[in-house]
């Protein structure tokens, strides 16, 4: 091997040294503001009741807009719904068929405060309803470029799963020549359709790491997507902040259980069953 190709192969090897080091130390925080509008079959009303009080009845807004926030540390990273947000009330209990009623029977708010004065949670905790099972959680692993679903039991037996799922590369992905600052960050526009739906996409190459918040509108050559919209929902960027994040604060539980997609959904739909059986079960009494 004659010594052009060997330091040939030494400037491929140090500048591929120099890019992975680069997205291991990148890290940071960011704030998505997230809109999705409610078509028909998830629009409708719902009531509220804590204890024996009187039950309150909440209409559904049509669009319905909260902050999603990504933690990451160029190896993991965490997608979550801002503390305080909206959308921690469980939409699963809204039925499809139109504008409805659900009725949810809720235990007092812990510490005697009146129902919903406490700050929500993901699980229901501390609204004045009662504390779910599980939680749910999405994960990122930026470096095996999976998204990793979780679900961990909240009761005194300790239990967790994980489903993993590759990113989707954008489909019908088109580049077009417009370019626009995000959060401070040079982007670039295409346009993509995922399922029905055609999305409008700035990403940006000015952060070393592939990532969108919708799996399916990955651009395929790589980059971070700030803003994804589309005519019923929509990603935007409102702040980027680049700072250091601890491990412990992106990476997924170490005890949770790898399953298949669906069998991490019948886990979830067994909690769910054994809790609402649990539910009524204390009204009875």
């Amino acid at each position: 091997m004659n010594w052009k190709v060997k330091a040939s192969l030494l400037s491929t090897a140090l500048l591929s040294c120099t890019f992975s080091l680069s997205a291991q130390e990148t890290s940071g925080v960011i704030t998505y503001e997230t809109m999705s509008r409610m078509s028909g079959e998830f629009s409708g009303r719902i009531m509220m009741r804590a204890g024996g009080s009187e039950a309150v009845t909440m209409e559904m807004p049509d669009v319905i807009t909260t902050n999603q926030v990504f933690t990451f540390n160029g190896i993991f990273g965490k997608l979550a719904n801002e503390q305080g947000s909206f959308s921690s009330f469980p939409m699963g209990a809204v039925p499809a068929g139109g504008r409805q009623t659900v009725i949810i029977n809720a235990a007092p708010a812990s510490g005697g405060a009146s129902a919903g004065s406490a700050r929500p949670s993901a699980n229901g905790a501390g609204q004045g309803l009662p504390q779910f099972p599980f939680t749910n959680a999405t994960y990122i692993d930026l470096s095996k470029k999976q998204f990793l679903q979780v679900v961990e039991t909240t009761g005194e037996k300790k239990e967790a799963w994980f489903a993993a799922e590759p990113f989707k590369a954008a489909e019908d992905f088109k580049e077009a020549d417009k370019t626009k600052k995000i959060a401070g960050f040079n982007c670039k526009k295409a346009t993509a359709k995922l399922k029905d739906e055609t999305f409008t996409i700035w990403y940006t190459t000015e952060i070393p790491l592939t990532f969108s918040p919708i799996n399916g509108l990955v651009p395929p050559a790589g980059g971070f997507v700030l803003s994804a919209e589309s005519s019923s929902r929509s990603f935007v960027a409102k702040k980027v902040e680049m700072k250091p994040v601890q491990p412990g604060e992106v990476m997924p539980p170490a005890t949770a259980d790898k399953v298949e997609t669906t069998e991490l959904a019948n886990k979830r739909r067994q909690l769910m069953e054994k809790f609402h059986n649990e539910q009524i079960q204390k009204q009875q009494q």
